[in-house]
């Protein structure tokens, strides 16, 4: 949410910035308060703010009547597992670096086993 500190007296570039938030009830009360006074005597901002309900309002009644092809939300389930999925070669190199630390460590293991203990004096 938008919050700014509404001003008695604003102007064209402050409002342009707040009419697509004014539109779509996102503004604070008196920054809505504000907009309001402002294209109540400015023409052009009216004019402006009356063109994104227009939009909106056309964008809800298409989104609305948009019949999506049979078998869409399946396709994009599958393809968004595939995506997820980590990859064959992603796997199998992944698998390859176990195994090599694997080895590494059964090595060091073995190598520290057959070194002679430290004599400690007595």
């Amino acid at each position: 949410m938008i919050a700014l500190t509404a001003r008695a007296q604003i102007e064209c570039d402050d409002v342009e910035l707040l009419l697509a938030p004014c539109v779509d009830g996102e503004l604070l009360e008196d920054d809505s308060a504000a907009v309001n006074s402002h294209v109540g005597r400015c023409d052009a901002c009216r004019g402006r703010l009356v063109q994104l309900q227009g939009l909106k309002a056309a964008l809800f009644a298409a989104g609305r009547s948009v019949e999506l092809p049979e078998g869409l939300a399946a396709q994009l389930r599958l393809d968004l597992e595939r995506a997820t999925r980590p990859s064959r070669r992603l796997r199998v190199g992944l698998l390859g670096a176990c195994a090599t630390g694997a080895v590494l460590a059964a090595v060091f293991v073995t190598a520290s086993a057959a070194r002679p203990a430290a004599l400690v004096p007595l």
